[in-house]
């Protein structure tokens, strides 16, 4: 008769649950960053000669 270790799934479900943490982690910075991206993007193609009028605009990507 085969013995169970009943800590086997524990730990593996221990581990599997820091990856899905690690996951969630690297995809918040992914979007962070492309929202950075996308921030200095619009400076960058404003045509308004109000450097501030474009800061205002722009700083709604990052919200």
């Amino acid at each position: 008769m085969e013995v169970i270790d009943p800590m086997h799934n524990l730990i593996s479900r221990n581990q599997l649950d820091e990856w899905r943490h690690f996951e969630q982690t690297v995809d918040d910075m992914t979007i962070e960053n492309e929202k950075l991206n996308d921030y200095y993007e619009c400076l960058i193609e404003c045509d308004s000669l109000n450097q501030h009028e474009c800061k205002r605009v722009c700083k709604r990507l990052l919200m």
